[in-house]
């Protein structure tokens, strides 16, 4: 179907820029004949000058990961580490202190000596409500919009470093800008040979919910079957279709569903809510 398209057009029936053509997306060829996309091999180097790159993750049950991971990967080391005076740090700074890295807690009911961190929580979060809003999406999803919240402000310029990214001052590389995508837009996302039949679909609808950084070609997507998130790096985009829910409890992951709904029967309600 698509190939006939491009031959009409390239026929000179119509003036139709090429450009455009490119952008139309057919979603029957996307189920019917979706592929593997080609590989692309590089050589990353990895060194250690960032100062302000953002990493959002459960600090108790990661910190000896990352602190190992800087050491390893960079030949670096955590020397301080300052936050508010919470109690559920305390636990954190006897862990870390193992690793001979100071910890720091402010003054009581003094958050201006955590003047950036607090700065930067708040746009982190001003970027998660963008996300959340623009894409259509429940706040149920709102650790995958932390993520890509985090992801977009290391890949951006900024003026604190000389217009430059913390990403390019952490990898050394410039961060690969084609790869972006609008959150929460429509992702076909390639099925196995060995998961489908032959008449089945070659490919699953999802929600674009963020990126994988383990992975630089990879992306994370919500499966709209079962609601789980997954990741994928064949995977086609259509960015101008926004798949919505009709309930806030379908727009869950599955751990949140009894949450959201409040009863103990979150399979019944869903199945409710869709018929």
């Amino acid at each position: 179907m698509r190939q006939s398209h491009q031959i009409y057009f390239d026929s000179g029936a119509v003036s139709f820029p090429k450009s455009q053509i490119n952008d139309l997306f057919f979603k029957s060829c996307i189920f019917a004949k979706s592929t593997r996309l080609p590989f692309v091999y590089t050589i990353c180097v990895y060194v250690s000058d960032a100062k302000v790159y953002h990493v959002y993750e459960d600090l108790r049950r990661k910190v000896k990961e990352t602190i190992k991971y800087i050491y390893t990967e960079y030949d670096d080391e955590i020397k301080r580490v300052q936050s508010d005076n919470g109690k559920e740090y305390e636990k954190l700074a006897r862990v870390i202190a193992k690793y001979g890295t100071h910890f720091r807690f402010t003054q009581a009911y003094t958050p201006h000596q955590n003047g950036m961190a607090e700065r930067r929580i708040r746009m982190v979060m001003e970027k998660v409500l963008c996300l959340l809003f623009d894409g259509h999406l429940s706040g149920a999803l709102w650790g995958e919009a932390v993520m890509t919240s985090t992801y977009l402000i290391n890949i951006t310029p900024s003026a604190a470093i000389d217009m430059r990214s913390p990403y390019l001052l952490w990898q050394n590389r410039l961060p690969r800008i084609t790869k972006l995508r609008t959150f929460g837009c429509a992702a076909y996302a390639w099925i196995p040979k060995d998961k489908r039949t032959k008449l089945e679909a070659h490919a699953v609808k999802c929600i674009f919910v963020g990126y994988d950084e383990e992975d630089r070609s990879g992306y994370r997507r919500l499966r709209l079957l079962d609601y789980e998130v997954i990741h994928s790096r064949d995977v086609r985009f259509n960015e101008a279709e926004f798949p919505r829910f009709a309930d806030r409890v379908l727009a869950a992951l599955p751990d949140e569903r009894q949450r959201l709904c409040g009863c103990h029967h979150c399979d019944d309600h869903l199945a409710k809510t869709t018929a």
